[in-house]
C-alpha cells in the first residue's frame, strides 16, 4: 500500500508540472524553455520594395500631320522601340490616295479653265449681240421721233395713232433691248462665278493633295528610340492601319533623360513623402544600380490594371544618372525606398502573436508568460514597432509558450 502510495503522489506531481508548463510558470529562467527577447528603443528605419518602369522626362511626339484635312494609310515604319538618329525616316504614308487626289483635282482645274475660257467667248458674242440690238432699236426710236406725224390738219387721224404707235414701239423696243443686256449681264456674271468657283474648288484640292504628298514622310526629329502609342484596345499602328489628321503614332523621347514611374502598394506607402532616398535596379541589368530621390507621390491609390482590387500609390523617381546604352524607356525596374527612421520600440516579428483577432505579445512578469495586447505601428519584413502594450526593458517570448517543451526535454532551448 505504502509503494502504490508513493506512484500515485508522483503521478499527481507529474501531472501539476505538465500543468504548470501549459500555462507558462517556470522553476527558474525562460530561457531555459522558450527563447525570449527585450523590448527596445531604438531608431526604426523602413525600406519598401516597389515595381515599375523607365520613362522619358521629355519627349517629342510623332503624329499624323493635322493640316491635311485628310485621312493617312500606314505604308511602312519602324518596329516600337527602335532606335533612330535625327533624320531618319520614322513613318512613310501611302500615296496611292493622295495622288489620284491630284491627278482628279488637276483635271477638274483644267476643265474649269475650258469652261472659264467658253464662257468668256460667249459672254463677247453676247454683248456683240446685245449692242447691234440695241443700237438698232435706239435708231429705229429716233427714226420714229423723226418721222412722226403730229399735224392734224394735214394728216389723218388713223395715220397720226399709227406713228404714235410706230414712236412707242421704238422706245419699248429700245427699253427691251437695255434689260435684256442688264439680265444677261447678271446671268452670264453669275454663270461665270459658278465656272470660278469649280475652279478654285479644284485649286483647294491641288493644294491640299501636294500637302498631303510632301507630309507622306515623317523623320525623327532628334536621336532616340520611337515608342509607338497604344490606343484604347491596347494596340499600337502597324502597316496598313488607317489613321486620322492629328492623331498621336508615338514618341521619341530622349535617352539621355530617364525618371522611375514606380507603384508602392497602399499598405506600405506610410511614410512615403516627396524626398525620400531609393535605389533602382533595372531588371534587364541586374549589376545596374543608380541612386534615386522621390519626386512625386499620387494623392490617392488607384489599381494598376481596370477590375483589380490591390491599389497603389503612383511613385516618381528622379534618377541621378542615365545610361543611354543600357537604359531604355519602357524597361521593368525595382526600386527600394527608404522611408526614414524614428525612435520606437521595436520587436521582431515572430515576437508577435495573434490572439482572438488581435495582436498579442507573451511578456515575462512574475515567473509567468502573460499576454499582453499590442497596438502596432510601421513595420517591415523583419521587424514591427509597439504603440502600446510594451515598455522598454519587458522581455517576450520569441515562441507561443503553450507550445514550448519542458526544461531538460529534448529539442528545448538550453
Amino acid at each position: 500500500m505504502t509503494r502504490a502510495r508513493l506512484l500515485f503522489g508522483l503521478a499527481a506531481l507529474a501531472l501539476v508540472g505538465g500543468t504548470a508548463v501549459l500555462v507558462g510558470r517556470w522553476p527558474s529562467s525562460p530561457a531555459q524553455t522558450v527563447p525570449t527577447v527585450a523590448v527596445v528603443r531604438t531608431t526604426f528605419t523602413r525600406a519598401v520594395v516597389a515595381e515599375g518602369f523607365l520613362e522619358p522626362i521629355e519627349a517629342t511626339s510623332i503624329s499624323v500631320p493635322s493640316d491635311s484635312g485628310s485621312t493617312f494609310k500606314v505604308a511602312w515604319m519602324v518596329s516600337d522601340g527602335a532606335e533612330v538618329a535625327a533624320g531618319d525616316l520614322v513613318v512613310r504614308f501611302d500615296a496611292t490616295e493622295a495622288t489620284q487626289q491630284h491627278e482628279g483635282a488637276q483635271a477638274a482645274l483644267a476643265s474649269a479653265d475650258n469652261r472659264e475660257e467658253q464662257a468668256r467667248i460667249e459672254r463677247v458674242l453676247a454683248e456683240s449681240g446685245r449692242d447691234r440690238v440695241e443700237t438698232l432699236a435706239g435708231a429705229e426710236l429716233e427714226t420714229a421721233r423723226a418721222f412722226q406725224s403730229r399735224d392734224s390738219e394735214i394728216w389723218s387721224r388713223r395715220q397720226l395713232i399709227e406713228s404714235e404707235i410706230d414712236s412707242l414701239l421704238a422706245e419699248a423696243k429700245l427699253a427691251n433691248a437695255e434689260e435684256t443686256r442688264r439680265i444677261e449681264q447678271r446671268l452670264s456674271g453669275a454663270r461665270a462665278e459658278l465656272v470660278a468657283f469649280d475652279g478654285q474648288r479644284a485649286r483647294m484640292e491641288i493644294e491640299q493633295a501636294n500637302k498631303i504628298l510632301e507630309r507622306l514622310e515623317v523623320r525623327a526629329p532628334h536621336a532616340g528610340v520611337l515608342v509607338l502609342t497604344k490606343n484604347r484596345r491596347g494596340e499600337r499602328a502597324h502597316i496598313g492601319d488607317t489613321l486620322w489628321p492629328g492623331q498621336k503614332i508615338g514618341e521619341i523621347p530622349r535617352l539621355d533623360a530617364l525618371a522611375a514611374e514606380m507603384f508602392v502598394l497602399e499598405a506600405d506607402a506610410a511614410g512615403l513623402v516627396a524626398g525620400l532616398s531609393a535605389a533602382v535596379r533595372v531588371d534587364a541589368h541586374p549589376d545596374l544600380v543608380v541612386a534615386a530621390t522621390v519626386d512625386k507621390v499620387a494623392t490617392l491609390a488607384r489599381p494598376r490594371l481596370q477590375g483589380a482590387t490591390v491599389q497603389y500609390f503612383a511613385t516618381t523617381l528622379t534618377l541621378e544618372r542615365t545610361e543611354p546604352a543600357r537604359m531604355k524607356p519602357g524597361q521593368s525596374v525595382r526600386a527600394t525606398v527608404q522611408l526614414g527612421g524614428a525612435e520606437a520600440l521595436v520587436l521582431p516579428r515572430q515576437a508577435v502573436f495573434e490572439r482572438e483577432g488581435r495582436p498579442i505579445a507573451w511578456r515575462w512578469a512574475d515567473g509567468v508568460f502573460v499576454p499582453a495586447p499590442l497596438e502596432l505601428g510601421v513595420s517591415s519584413p523583419g521587424r514591427v514597432t509597439i504603440t502600446s502594450g510594451l515598455t522598454e526593458g519587458d522581455r517576450v517570448a520569441l515562441t507561443d509558450p503553450g507550445q514550448a517543451p519542458e526544461p531538460g526535454a529534448a529539442g528545448g532551448a538550453p
